[in-house]
């Protein structure tokens, strides 16, 4: 697009600043300062650290960040009414546990997107997305899907009818998913308050590869940890609900 400044971006990435993912659920997760040299290495324009449920202070990273030229988005990858949203650069003090509550607080400067809307795992939105359009201004593409297994599929036609941005993110907890999937932002400045604006406004493209089968059977693999939250609870709710009452460790900072 001729006057705008072309960035790539991968705005849904779990480190070990993720509580949930890190500690809760055992998870051996990347540091920022790896994410932000890969980054570097690959030519990102901006990255996003979306830990589940408490939001990445990115400001102990950005001086680092600045210094490779990557812009940190500060982002959350909420748990709203037991649904996964991906929100942008909301303020920090307010509690967002409703879609009302996203209503209340969303405006111009931030951003909202459908994480994963379709797939099977119980957090994702599915038909949450569509009595809540209204509050969203893009559909993620999830990285897991092959050629012949696409449950982003019925993502895409959601957002054709609702005439909403697609934005492929990688989703990563490791840093061999990262670089895969990401989308490309056309800003007019290289700025946070840039690339919300030109996702706002329809200016992405979106590089989104099929895993090849053998990628799939290694995530499914990666992945099996996560059935015993089937049956003994999400460690993301605990966490949730430890919040609620008070009950975090001391030395943990929200």
């Amino acid at each position: 697009m001729e006057g705008f400044i072309k960035l790539k971006i991968d705005c849904h990435i779990h480190s070990t600043s993720d509580y949930v993912g890190g500690v809760m659920e055992g998870d051996k997760l990347p540091t920022p300062e790896q994410y932000i040299d890969r980054a570097a290495q690959l030519a990102f324009g901006a990255i996003s650290f979306t830990n589940h449920s408490t939001w990445c202070d990115v400001r102990e990273y950005s001086e680092y960040a600045s210094g490779k030229g990557i812009i940190l988005v500060p982002g959350i990858e909420m748990c709203v009414q037991r649904r996964h949203v991906l929100l942008y650069n909301f303020a920090h003090q307010y509690d967002i546990e409703t879609f009302d509550d996203i209503k209340k607080l969303k405006d111009t400067s931030n951003l909202v997107v459908a994480a994963h809307p379709y797939y099977w795992v119980g957090k994702c939105l599915k038909g949450d997305l569509v009595k809540n359009i209204s509050l969203f201004d893009a559909v993620e593409i999830s990285h897991f899907f092959t050629s012949w297994l696409n449950p982003n599929k019925k993502a895409f036609s959601t957002a054709k009818k609702y005439n909403l941005p697609l934005l492929s993110f990688s989703d990563c907890h490791t840093l061999s998913m990262f670089g895969k999937n990401y989308s490309y932002v056309y800003v007019q400045e290289a700025s946070v308050d840039g690339i919300i604006d030109g996702i706002k406004s329809g200016r992405v493209e979106h590089v989104a590869p099929p895993l090849p089968n053998i990628e799939l059977f290694k995530e499914i693999l990666s992945k099996r940890k996560y059935l015993k939250h089937v049956f003994l609870g999400s460690p993301e709710e605990k966490f949730l609900r430890l919040k609620k009452e008070g009950k975090l460790p001391k030395d943990f900072k929200l």
